[in-house]
């Protein structure tokens, strides 16, 4: 059960992993995501470098112990390559984290930078130790490795390149304080996540009554719950994928995710089956992703409104992230986009056909207990 909660994943898809020579992996099947390596460099002794792969793009991943005051949590630096890796296409990213070590002493600061590398370049790595570091240095822009510069050049070459370092070190210095500005003005909040008895408390709960955590499952760790999952004590949210107490779902709740139910069959399979506790399920990221449409986002947007202020009137919660102030946020910007958009008023248009798609719903299943 332990294993359980040092492995929960946090809820950002996993990228393909390939380490580079040397490193050692955690993962018992050697397939670690970006969420285990960025904790492997917190709790081992060597710095972490390997290939981040996503479709045909493939980036550099370097990652290493440093000396700072940090404002960031694992879950937010994942949360931030994986945006970077998906959704951008600026050339680099560096972020600084924290882990919390279990043992109750400090916490472990972090630096992890993600370069994207083109994959004619990736593809040219003869991976011996300390290649890809020489090759990301001594290579500029518009140079091949057959045009680097030679000893008897670089003091010359030396003359333009300190400015550019000058200028690199000022930025950095800048981009520190204002991280350490930043750090202190948001010191008054109350909550930090943390480790509680070994449990990660993604959530705060403060002044609200129910479950306490809320852990997402991956291919690592479903094999570990170790609740038999009797019938009539737990049950599944659609929207939301959360495995919660039964005695929980009130008759609102029940409503809606009959309607879940009968538009949704994929997801309604995946429940009567119980694939979501399935290791083979989690695997397979064809079998993940779940048929959806159009509708799917906005309507589980409302219904995590109606969750929040129900919360909020009664002081009482089913899962963590019913209460949290950033999920809510996110449906109401995605809400926003849906309704408030540009133009003058017309004649309503006709309701929206449903069609088979590419609409899909990644499927992840999360614990609240």
């Amino acid at each position: 059960m332990r294993s359980f909660f040092d492995r929960s994943s946090s809820e950002e898809r996993d990228l393909a992993i390939r380490l580079l020579p040397g490193q050692r992996t955690s993962a018992d099947d050697g397939q670690d995501c970006i969420e285990d390596l960025l904790k492997q460099v917190a709790f081992g002794h060597d710095a972490v470098r390997a290939i981040v792969t996503a479709g045909d793009e493939h980036f550099v991943l370097y990652a290493t112990k440093v000396d700072e005051t940090v404002k960031f949590n694992l879950s937010d630096a994942v949360e931030r390559l994986t945006r970077f890796v998906t959704a951008e296409s600026s050339p680099s990213i560096s972020v600084f984290y924290r882990v919390g070590k279990e043992d109750g002493l400090d916490e472990i600061a972090c630096l992890a930078t993600l370069n994207r590398a083109q994959a004619a370049l990736t593809d040219s790595l003869s991976w011996n130790e300390g290649f890809l570091a020489k090759s990301s240095l001594n290579l500029q822009r518009g140079q091949t490795a057959g045009n680097q510069l030679s000893w008897p050049s670089r003091p010359a070459a030396l003359k333009t390149i300190r400015p550019r370092v000058a200028a690199l070190w000022s930025g950095l210095a800048v981009i520190l304080l204002v991280l350490v500005a930043v750090y202190r003005t948001s010191s008054h909040v109350g909550f930090r996540q943390h480790f509680e008895k070994g449990i990660w408390v993604r959530y705060d709960v403060k002044d609200s009554e129910g479950p306490r955590y809320q852990l997402q499952f991956s291919r690592h760790n479903v094999s570990d719950w170790e609740n038999p999952y009797p019938d009539g004590k737990w049950a599944v949210r659609i929207d939301d994928q959360a495995i919660v107490p039964a005695s929980l779902m009130d008759e609102d709740e029940l409503r809606y995710q009959k309607w879940f139910r009968q538009r949704y069959p994929g997801m309604r399979d995946v429940v009567d089956n119980k694939d979501y506790l399935s290791k083979e399920f989690l695997s397979d990221p064809d079998r993940l992703k779940v048929p959806a449409d159009w509708l799917f986002h906005p309507a589980h947007c409302i219904l995590a409104l109606r969750r929040y202020w129900k919360a909020k009137e009664s002081g009482r919660h089913v899962c963590p992230r019913d209460i949290d102030h950033r999920h809510i946020h996110h449906c109401l910007d995605s809400l926003d986009e849906w309704f408030f958009i540009g133009g003058e008023m017309r004649k309503p248009p006709p309701k929206p056909t449903d069609y088979e798609a590419e609409w899909s719903l990644v499927w992840k299943t999360k614990v609240c207990w």
